[in-house]
């Protein structure tokens, strides 16, 4: 009999091996007050409801919070460099000034975040969402699609956050360079109005391209 396994959320959550990151009620008021100031273009997405939008505007600054707290506290990260990360950044800024610049550096190291709500579709097929082309004159993700000197320097952090309960974890730190090598920032969109616009990384294929099976590849920087 064939197995089924599921590579939903709530899989990914349960698979990790990091830390889960209480965030704080300050840390969450900063959360908010970016989100509820932050620009989007949401209602061309088809929501146009408030209390879900600062929801999922919420998830990216989540995601930098954990993973900054995820270093901090991990021992695989030398404290030497832990001791330098930078902050999350709670600047509002508009579209023609949003650099899409990395998340949080330390030293040399690059950390781009991205992070899965748990209240999305990830629900059924845990992914993180990358922008491809330019989506209503908002830019792109130019530190993962357009190559540079500093690539080798870039570790990707994907997270894992639930809004609803403060609180959030890695599932997987993996070098740029991993992830283009097996193309897995490229996969397409389910739904065929982001095709033009999106790329996903899905679970899935991290887990089995990447043998997340193996503890010690689930537990460091890979």
């Amino acid at each position: 009999m064939k197995s089924w396994r599921l590579f939903n959320w709530d899989a990914a959550w349960n698979e990790s091996l990091f830390p889960v990151i209480n965030i704080s009620g300050e840390e969450m008021k900063d959360v908010m007050g970016f989100a509820s100031k932050q620009t989007d273009n949401y209602g061309a997405r088809g929501q146009n409801n408030e209390k879900n939008k600062i929801k999922q505007k919420s998830w990216g600054k989540m995601g930098e919070l954990v993973t900054y707290h995820t270093l901090r506290l991990e021992s695989f990260y030398p404290n030497s460099l832990s001791d330098r990360l930078t902050y999350p950044d709670f600047k509002i800024y508009g579209d023609v000034d949003k650099t899409w610049d990395v998340d949080i550096t330390s030293g040399r190291d690059r950390f781009l975040v991205k992070s899965c709500g748990s209240s999305s579709a990830c629900r059924q097929k845990c992914s993180w969402v990358l922008q491809f082309s330019d989506d209503g004159g908002r830019g792109t993700d130019k530190e993962i699609f357009e190559y540079k000197s500093s690539d080798g320097n870039k570790v990707f952090s994907f997270v894992l956050v639930d809004f609803e309960e403060r609180m959030g974890r890695v599932a997987c730190f993996c070098h740029l360079s991993v992830i283009r090598r097996y193309r897995l920032h490229l996969g397409i969109p389910i739904a065929k109005s982001l095709r033009w616009s999106k790329r996903i990384v899905y679970y899935e294929k991290l887990v089995k391209r990447l043998d997340l099976d193996n503890p010690e590849k689930r537990s460091r920087i890979i």
